[in-house]
Order: structure tokens, then C-alpha cells, then sequence
């Protein structure tokens, strides 16, 4: 009992600065192993987040380009296309959140300074970040499509072609990304 309460008294002097609380968190949790590997791993992922984004951003144009050139004739070369084009969307409407999120680490936790921002960060970091999403979830959706055509193409091949016609197909890409923006309609 007596080590219960020289513990509670230890903690309740603790806890009567608040300043001198989120000192001590932040020292006890700086020194926790997984806080370190969580900042390296940080470090390197803000490192890879524009090569990636330019490379994605890039190869989705690129996706784009070709599937327009060649035709959009048949139900997965239209799947393709629109799975780029939601790719893409969702990489530009992202660059944002990820731009001002590696600032902030870089600057302010790794060289330990404070960002003067001109405008609050957050109207740069968050409001496009619930539009990229609904993208992100779209491109979910037309890759469930695809995966579903291809299964059938294998369970049943000779009436695949007859079921995923390029007219309703097309209607019901149209529908997986107005089914996400109604979802999403309330975050908007």
C-alpha cells in the first residue's frame, strides 16, 4: 500500500506543470526504441515521397496517353483507364497533404525549428486529403471489377464477353464514382 501511494504522490507532482508534463512525455517517449525506428523510418519515407509521387503522377499520364491513342473499344481498356485516371487524381489531390507533412517533419523535427507558416498549415494539409480518398476508394472499386472480369474469364469464358458489355460497363464505372462521392458527400 505504501508503494501505491508514494507512486500516486510521485505522479501528482508530476502532472501539476503542465509544461513540465509534455517535456517529460516527450524525453520518456524519445527514449522508447520504437519512437527512434518510427523517426527513421520517417526520414526515409519523406526522402521517397516525391520520387514516388512524380513517378505515379508520371506513369499514370503516360497510362492515360496510351489507352486514348489505342482506342477505348473493349470493357478493360476502359477499366484501365478509368483506373488511371482515378490513380492519378488521387496522387495530385494527396501531393498536398504529403508536401506540408514532410515540411513539418523535416524542419520541425528534425532540425528542431519552428515552421512560420503565412496561413494555417492545415488548410493546405486537409481538405484535399478527404477528396483524394474518395478517389483512393474508387480505384478500390475498379480493381474489384477487374478482378471479378477476370475470374470470370476463367470460370466461365465463352459468356464473359457477353456479360461485361463496353456500353454497361462504362455506366457502371460512372456508378462506382458517384456511389463514393454520395458516400463521401458528408466529409466534403
Amino acid at each position: 500500500m505504501e508503494n501505491i501511494s508514494n507512486f500516486l504522490q510521485n505522479h501528482t507532482l508530476l502532472y501539476s506543470s503542465t509544461a513540465g508534463v509534455v517535456e517529460d512525455i516527450q524525453a520518456i517517449l524519445a527514449k522508447l526504441p520504437f519512437r527512434t525506428a518510427y523517426y527513421e523510418g520517417r526520414d526515409v519515407m519523406t526522402a521517397l515521397y516525391f520520387p514516388l509521387l512524380m513517378f505515379g503522377i508520371a506513369s499514370n499520364i503516360l497510362n492515360i496517353v496510351v489507352y486514348t491513342k489505342t482506342g477505348v473499344r473493349d470493357n478493360i481498356t476502359v477499366s484501365f483507364l478509368a483506373l488511371s485516371i482515378s490513380d492519378r487524381l488521387y496522387l495530385v489531390l494527396l501531393s498536398p497533404h504529403l508536401t506540408v507533412d514532410a515540411l513539418e517533419h523535416l524542419v520541425q523535427y528534425r532540425m528542431g525549428r519552428a515552421i512560420k507558416w503565412l496561413v494555417d498549415y492545415r488548410i493546405l494539409r486537409y481538405p484535399f486529403y478527404w477528396y483524394a480518398f474518395t478517389f483512393y476508394e474508387t480505384s478500390i472499386l475498379i480493381n474489384v471489377y477487374i478482378s471479378v472480369v477476370r475470374c470470370a474469364c476463367v470460370a466461365i469464358p465463352f459468356t464473359v464477353k457477353s456479360m461485361f458489355q463496353y456500353g454497361g460497363q462504362s455506366l457502371l464505372l460512372l456508378r462506382f464514382s458517384s456511389l463514393i462521392l454520395l458516400y463521401a458527400f458528408p466529409c466534403l
